[in-house]
């Protein structure tokens, strides 16, 4: 009797650990996750009405042909929005380097989808890549004498 629960048990941890497992890639490692239609993602399915699908967007992503990949993705962001897009939108600024405007993609993404995770972990690393270069100004002369007295 006992063998049986411990067998059931043990097949049931199983069961759950290997469908409940999601890649946790990071950014910089597998950038590469652009979300289609095909793929496991949180987000839904768009449709598209202007003759541009997001499929095409995607393909020129995975071809690393980022510029008409972010020709694409706004041009079909102006029929709609949709957090996927703004999310691949993000992630072709992302590998062309346009630090700034994957931010603001990412951020719009997440205004329209919160919960998600990806998204988040994504902007997070792209924050991550930001140098803020401050410059301190001089002192007056006038305030330098007055703190050294």
């Amino acid at each position: 009797m006992i063998k049986k629960i411990f067998v059931l048990a043990f097949g049931l941890f199983i069961a759950m650990t290997s469908f409940g497992q999601v890649s946790s890639d990071s950014l910089q490692n597998a950038n590469d996750s652009v979300v289609t239609e095909d793929s496991y993602s949180e987000f839904p399915v768009v449709a598209l009405g202007s003759g541009l699908t997001k499929a095409a967007g995607d393909s020129a992503y995975m071809r690393n042909d980022y510029a008409s990949a972010i020709q694409l993705y706004e041009t079909l962001l102006k029929d709609g929005e949709a957090a996927e897009v703004y999310y691949n939108l993000g992630n072709s600024y992302y590998k062309s380097e346009n630090i700034a405007r994957a931010i603001l993609n990412y951020e719009r993404a997440l205004l329209l989808q919160p919960s998600n995770a990806d998204i988040r972990a994504n902007l997070e690393i792209a924050r991550a890549k930001t140098i803020d270069k401050v410059i301190p100004v001089a002192e007056i002369f006038f305030i330098s004498w007055t703190k050294s007295l």
